[in-house]
């Protein structure tokens, strides 16, 4: 069981007794006591990275269980399809690298992350653009009589589409679980239903947060909480740190539906996305147009106007009725590039974010970690571009 209470000794400094383990090594009093804010993929990955590593971790989530936020408002697929036209061939390697990351993660865990693979279909407006977005992906390119013979299920076929054969899926609940249960059985303390208020800054450096059951003292304080991030950065005179992350919301719409109308791949075209849902005889459909958002109150319209695309887009049998829908406010690096690493301004404070932050995460968390504990002094990254 994942959730622990809030114990009488909550606001003393560490060592807790919680972070006692047999796999931690003799001199683990002499590793930094990490903390980490945010119950999502990344807080979770990179508590279980640092667990490993022998570090003294402790993570606090606001929410009753994890993955309350955007991570659990996610798509869950992990592709090279959705790649940015922006994207270098840097950013593409990298991304590509994650996918293998997730992939080692799942065997690791014993496919307790949820792990699928299933074939990826998408196309864009224009042929032109599916042509691009295939290169960019090594995907392979249909026309439309192939998309028909594969995807019958199709009403209007497009012209054009690109198909990753080996594409992959998670439920993003479920893997942020795996991860947990993982690093606490790493040494490492997760603790839920406790905020985070504001930092404890001491002489120009963050040692800890304070919460309702009194302080929590550490040697490096890491913000993977989303928008809560954004509100303690600002609370803590750190406004250009703040101003680096932009919420943009998202919509996760979950479909009955009798299986035969739909494909068992994810099938992205312009306006949605719909693959196999975590539970049988259902579908996830996500709100691709809620990118350029400006609140959570846009999503149920944006919403809307996928479950319309979905509906469209196939023969059947999606139920009539509105979908179950899951919003979550998306934390999007204002300069595009993931932010990771020391802020300037707060020793001892650290930012974990990135888009997609699903597909990045784990291996954005290993980098990070390694950080903290191999080489903790480093120069500070500066809004708005804190990247790695």
């Amino acid at each position: 069981m994942l959730s622990t209470p809030v114990p009488p000794t909550a606001g003393r400094a560490f060592p807790h007794p919680l972070f006692r383990s047999s796999r931690m090594s003799r001199d683990s009093a002499a590793r930094p006591a990490v903390l980490i804010v945010g119950a999502g993929i990344a807080g979770a990955a990179l508590a279980l990275d640092l667990a490993r590593r022998g570090a003294r971790v402790r993570l606090v989530e606001a929410a009753a269980g994890p993955a309350a936020g955007c991570t659990g408002a996610a798509f869950g697929w992990l592709n090279m399809l959705m790649a940015p036209a922006s994207a270098d061939a840097a950013t593409l390697a990298e991304r590509r690298a994650a996918l293998a990351d997730w992939r080692r993660l799942d065997r690791d865990l014993r496919g307790a992350t949820g792990l699928r693979e299933l074939p990826a279909l998408t196309w864009a407006a224009r042929p032109a653009e599916t042509r691009a977005l295939a290169r960019r992906a090594g995907a392979r390119l249909l026309t439309r009589p192939a998309i028909a013979a594969r995807f019958p299920q199709l009403r209007r076929p497009p012209a054009l589409a690109a198909l990753e054969p080996r594409s992959a899926v998670v439920e993003p609940e479920r893997a942020v679980r795996a991860l947990l249960t993982a690093a606490r059985a790493a040494g490492a303390c997760i603790t839920f239903g406790l905020r985070a208020e504001r930092l404890v800054i001491e002489a120009g450096r963050v040692r800890g947060i304070e919460t309702a059951a009194g302080p929590i003292r550490a040697d490096h304080v890491t913000l993977c909480a989303g928008a809560g991030s954004a509100a303690l950065l600002t609370e803590a005179g750190l406004p250009e740190a703040a101003g680096a992350l932009r919420l943009s919301p998202a919509v996760r719409l979950e479909f009955p539906s009798g299986g035969a109308g739909v494909p068992d791949a994810v099938i992205s075209g312009p306006g949605f996305e719909i693959r196999p849902g975590g539970r049988a005889g259902t579908r996830f459909g996500f709100g691709s147009g809620l990118t350029g958002a400006a609140s959570a109150s846009d999503g149920p319209a944006a919403g809307r106007r996928a479950a319309a695309a979905i509906r469209a887009a196939f023969a059947g049998p999606l139920r009539p009725g509105p979908p179950a829908a899951r919003i979550g406010l998306r934390p999007m690096p204002a300069g595009g590039a993931p932010i990771l690493g020391p802020v300037a301004g707060a020793e001892g404070l650290g930012l974990l974010f990135a888009h997609p932050g699903l597909i990045l995460a784990p291996r954005l968390a290993a980098r990070h970690a390694r950080a903290i504990l191999d080489d903790p002094v480093r120069p500070p990254l500066r809004p708005p571009r804190l990247t790695a």
